[in-house]
This record gives C-alpha cells, sequence and structure tokens, in this order.
C-alpha cells in the first residue's frame, strides 16, 4: 500500500508534496537528507501537514500529480 503525503516548511513557508510506499521511511529520508539536493534537503523543519495512507501506488502518483 502506498500514502499520499504533504510536509510543511515554516523557514520557506512552503509545501511539498510526495507519494511512497512507505510513509515513516520516507519521513525519515526527508528529515535525514538522504537525496542531499532535493528540494526538501534545503532546511530540516518540515513537519507532515496532511496525509492519506493505504492507497494503491498508482493512486497515490495520480492524487500526487492531481495537487
Amino acid at each position: 500500500m502506498a500514502s499520499i503525503y504533504i510536509l510543511f516548511s515554516e523557514t520557506l513557508n512552503k509545501f511539498y508534496i510526495g507519494s511512497c510506499a512507505e510513509l515513516t521511511v520516507r519521513l525519515a529520508e526527508h528529515l535525514n537528507k538522504d537525496f542531499g539536493g532535493s528540494f526538501t534537503a534545503k532546511v530540516n523543519d518540515w513537519e507532515l501537514f496532511f496525509s492519506i495512507d493505504n492507497l494503491d501506488y498508482k493512486q497515490a502518483r495520480l492524487i500526487e500529480k492531481h495537487i
């Protein structure tokens, strides 16, 4: 199962939208800056703003693109 999620950074005053197979792992990757050149690696104050869980992966990707 997959999830769609929205993160918020107060420092940037920006939202980030993503989808993934394992939400807790993906959130840790964002906070640990595992992808150094990514948008979310700019700051470390990302907080989970919203999520929808238990979606099939195709549906999660479609929702991510729609938002």
